[in-house]
């Protein structure tokens, strides 16, 4: 007698045990998929962040090269007005001295717009996590001048 209630308690703790296994490998596979869930998520968030510093790069660079055509366009402005003071003036040295002074002018600032557009390259990419060394690779810049620029900034 006593050996059949043993048995029967011991098949219940062996039906009992294979529920219990059950009921964890649910939970396990349903916190698997939503890791899965997770890392995919993660991937799509990556890919994005990667497409938006894509197109930022692409952005800066068309501004760079609008800058260059706006260069390009205050110099040809300059040889219109070349042609238009030689046949107004017939003095060359005074032409030669307001073509000299406008073309510094146009140079300084082309000069002072590419070195603002670096700065602020160069702000705009510490923000986003570079190191200093990456943002020189990047700009084709020294180390030493990143760090100070960033100096300065700073101060």
């Amino acid at each position: 007698m006593i050996n059949i209630i043993l048995f029967i308690i011991g098949v219940v703790c062996i039906i009992v045990t294979f529920i219990l296994l059950i009921k964890e490998g649910y939970k396990e596979t349903n916190m698997y998929q939503d890791i899965l869930k997770k890392y995919e998520e993660i991937k799509l968030y990556n890919n994005n962040i990667i497409n938006i510093l894509d197109s930022l790069e692409e952005i800066a660079d068309s501004l760079t090269e609008n800058n260059k055509d706006d260069t390009k366009i205050s110099i040809k402005d300059l040889e219109i007005k070349n042609n238009s003071n030689k046949h107004n003036t017939g003095n060359k040295s005074e032409f030669k001295k307001i073509l000299n002074t406008e073309l510094n002018s146009t140079l300084k600032n082309s000069k002072t717009c590419e070195k603002n557009n670096i700065k602020d390259k160069i702000l705009e990419l510490k923000k986003s996590g570079y190191d200093n060394s990456e943002i020189a690779k990047k700009l084709g810049r020294g180390k030493r001048e990143i760090d100070i620029i960033l100096k300065m900034k700073d101060d």
